[in-house]
């Protein structure tokens, strides 16, 4: 198996695993990096890390970020609340954080796995000479 459909393969599973947890998603139609679909899944007791992946027109990327890495403001800490998912976003990295919008569309994680499941499909195709 090679190293690209290995990845494309372990994309295809964590996004597949995505739609059972809680997780939040957000759209952008128009951004500097053209339209992308990002989906936060947070950290908590039983795990350390912020996970974000990311699907844009580069194809999929997955970012883990650690929970106490993202900026919080001192009555966030104070209280003990996490990080916003504003913040967790800054900390994945170069992404416009200020054209992605949340949305709550139930039916959204199906859409983005048909997605993904068509990305991995499409670069495998056999031509018969």
């Amino acid at each position: 198996m090679s190293e690209y459909s290995y990845l494309r393969s372990e994309s295809l599973a964590i996004i597949a695993n995505l739609i059972a947890l809680d997780h939040t998603n957000f759209l952008a139609q128009d951004s500097s990096k053209g339209p992308m679909a990002v989906s936060l899944l947070r950290a908590d007791e039983n795990n350390d890390t912020n996970k974000v992946l990311i699907r844009w027109t580069e194809g999929t990327d997955r970012r883990e970020i650690q929970k106490d890495i993202p900026k919080r403001p001192w009555y966030r800490s104070a209280l003990g609340l996490p990080p916003t998912s504003q913040s967790i976003l800054e900390a994945a990295g170069d992404l416009p954080t200020e054209a992605l919008t949340k949305i709550n569309a139930p039916n959204l994680p199906e859409e983005l796995v048909a997605m993904e499941e068509r990305q991995v499909i499409l670069p495998f195709g056999v031509t018969i000479i």
